[in-house]
Order: structure tokens, then sequence, then C-alpha cells
């Protein structure tokens, strides 16, 4: 489901890189833990709903209620979040995979064809992309153009994170305003309250990760 609208932010929400320990298993009446690369973006959301919306005649905070936090208490409700646009390609892009790339490799070749729209200002550190065969998303950290090779603009972008599955030659990447981070809500929703004649609104401050 969507991630709210009408959610008013404070400031844009960036992401953060977020790799927790997890438990693998109980043996003999003891737990073992360990890390494993299970990188994940967090997010850190502070803003408000408006009690009421005199242009729409609408209760937000009462959506807001009903529509998120209903469903997201527990980490059972997995929310779909556009990232701002300063961490999103161009649209309009035709953006692929160009050789072939292994689970774990963080350095892989994108491309489009050289006919089309040149993504070289779009392909750059900061970005985020993701495979059209997955959800997890990554982030460029390192971009080297290999210019035009049969018929393709390339590049070898190094990612945050090694890839977590094998991909294939062709496959689309996701990078532009159609992409959505998954979102499961981390924690509890802190609510307060801001009673004003003129402005009256309900904050709320609470974190989210990425499902992966």
């Amino acid at each position: 489901m969507e991630f709210p609208t009408y959610f008013r932010n404070t400031k844009t929400p960036y992401p953060q890189s977020n790799t927790p320990t997890l438990i693998s298993e109980t043996r003999s009446l003891k737990t073992l833990a360990r890390k494993i690369p299970s990188q994940r973006w967090e997010f850190r959301f502070a803003g408000h709903t408006l009690n009421y919306d005199c242009a729409t005649g609408r209760n937000e905070t009462l959506a807001f209620a009903a529509e998120f936090t209903s469903l997201a208490q527990g980490g059972f409700g997995i929310f779909d979040y556009r990232p701002n646009d300063i961490f999103l390609m161009a649209s309009g892009l035709d953006i692929t995979v160009t050789s072939d790339v292994t689970k774990g490799d963080d350095a892989i070749e994108i491309g489009s064809p050289a006919a089309g729209a040149d993504p070289t200002d779009s392909i750059v550190p900061g970005k985020l992309m993701r495979f059209s065969t997955a959800d997890k998303v990554y982030m460029i950290t390192a971009v080297a153009n290999l210019g035009i090779v049969n018929g393709f603009r390339r590049y070898r972008v190094n990612l945050n994170t090694g890839s977590f599955q094998d991909q294939a030659f062709g496959t689309r990447i996701i990078a532009d305003r159609t992409m959505r981070i998954k979102l499961r809500l981390d924690g509890d929703i802190i609510e307060g309250q801001t009673p004003n004649i003129n402005f009256n609104k309900t904050v709320y401050s609470f974190k989210m990760i990425e499902v992966i």
C-alpha cells in the first residue's frame, strides 16, 4: 500500500544505512546471534497531519490513524514509499544490466541504447536504483563511464552493498519516480498534540526500515 501522501514531513527524511544483527536460531537452550550482510535502508519520519483540512473538509488525523497507524503497528503493514526526487534518476530512461551480475558483486555494468536518451547525468553517486526482479534498493557510490560498446552507453557502477542475487543481462533497472522502497514500522509511533485555534494538528515521529 502507498505511504500516505498527506503526511506532512517537517523535513525530507533521508535514507540511512542500517545493518542489523539477526537472531539465527536456538540450540540446546542457547540463542545464537550472528551478523550477516543484510543492509537495509532506514528512514526517520517527523511531521504532522491536520486535524481538519478546511480546503477538503477532511480530518487527515483520523485518516492517518485508520490508513497507516492501525496497519503499521507491530511492523506487519508494508508501505511503498517514494524517495525524494534528488535520489532518483530522470524519467523515461531505458537502463538495463549490460553484463551478467553474480550474487555478491558490488561493481556491476549497466547502460542504455546509444540511440536513446543519454542517461549520463542521472547515473551518478547518491542515486538509488533496484533491479526489476527484486525489491531490494541499492545506492550508487561510484561510476566509471565505459563509453559506447556494442551500441550501448555503458557504465560500471559500484553499489553500497553486494547484489543480493544473480541478475541476467538485459534485466531492467528501475530508478525513476516509479521506484518505491518497501518500508515497515520499526518501534513505536510517538504522537503529540499542538492545539491552535488557527492551525490544529497532530504531530508524529517514527522510524521505518526497508523490507528485504
